[in-house]
């Protein structure tokens, strides 16, 4: 264990923290317990042991956190090994939205990472604009908006890729179409699509319109300010927010295992505080205002410290 104070401005321990773990044990254990509640919640509920809303919130709840797992998948980080990656990233999205598959959202999230608040080649953007009152609508479907984006692209994407898309979409309705003729509509509904909803819900607010708040900078214009740190009581806000509380790590290193954020802020902390990062108190929306204007070098200069996808 390093000491905090061994940590702050520590090159080698940032190096380290750079490096691709063999296989991520913290993700490995998350992704499996939360199939597990998921798994489990849903057998108790079909047994009788629980009630169909429990087993929602259990599921929907728990589907926030299968997240993590997820996102470290589709940047490579939860081992080495392809296979892998892909296993964890395609069982972890099976639960969130078998109508769009991993290599969809895969894509749509690089996207995300080129041009972070920008708007046209922008999915997160869509649900970061328009009235208050759709927003959080958004964030219940945002596999779907992720999906129109994609056929955007359709002709220039991989046929293998569109092919596993195709082949998702017939699985999804083959497989509810025979759960509801033979009577499991309630089930179908209280134990899979509502809890899908309540995940987005919870990670759409969470990972992608709070970091992102005021959506007044573009990844272009200043990846520094385009997305922000939720500093103070990272004890609490780090488990609960999936470490996403330090948004604007991923941003500058995608492929970090999201466990290892923080440390890695800190061990290169005076470098970051450099850039004039966008830095949000504990509880507050919008960071604190820029201590300097936005120049065409800020690009290139956050570009030698992490990778932007």
């Amino acid at each position: 264990m390093v000491h905090s104070d061994d940590l702050i401005n520590n090159k080698d321990i940032f190096d380290s923290l750079r490096q691709q773990p063999k296989l991520a044990c913290p993700t490995i254990i998350l992704f499996v317990l939360c199939i597990g509640f998921i798994l489990g919640s849903t057998w108790a509920a079909l047994n009788g042991h629980i009630s169909y809303l429990t087993a929602c919130f259990i599921t929907g709840t728990t589907g926030y956190f299968l997240f993590s797992p997820m996102h470290d998948a589709i940047h490579s980080s939860v081992g080495q090994s392809k296979a892998l990656n892909t296993s964890v990233g395609r069982i972890s999205f099976f639960y969130y939205s078998t109508f769009v598959a991993f290599e969809l959202m895969r894509f749509i999230h690089f996207r995300h990472h080129r041009n972070a608040n920008g708007p046209g080649d922008e999915a997160d953007h869509i649900i970061q604009s328009g009235p208050a009152w759709l927003r959080p609508i958004k964030w219940a479907f945002l596999d779907y908006i992720y999906g129109w984006k994609y056929l955007g692209y359709w002709k220039t994407r991989p046929k293998s890729e569109k092919q596993n898309i195709i082949i998702m979409l017939l699985l999804t309705i083959v497989m509810w179409t025979l759960l509801i003729i033979n009577g499991y509509l309630i089930e179908l509904l209280m134990l899979w699509i509502i809890p899908q909803r309540i995940s987005f819900f919870l990670l759409s607010f969470v990972f992608v319109y709070l970091p992102h708040l005021p959506n007044e900078v573009s990844e272009q214009e200043d990846v520094y300010r385009s997305t922000s740190n939720r500093v103070g009581m990272e004890w609490l806000l780090s488990p609960l927010m999936g470490y996403q509380n330090y948004h604007l790590v991923h941003h500058l290193y995608p492929d970090v295992p999201f466990y290892r954020m923080v440390k890695i802020w800190n061990s290169r902390l005076d470098e970051h505080l450099s850039h004039d990062p966008a830095i949000v108190s504990t509880l507050g929306l919008y960071p604190q205002p820029a201590k300097k204007e936005r120049n065409s070098n800020t690009r290139e200069q956050s570009s030698k410290i992490g990778d932007t996808n």
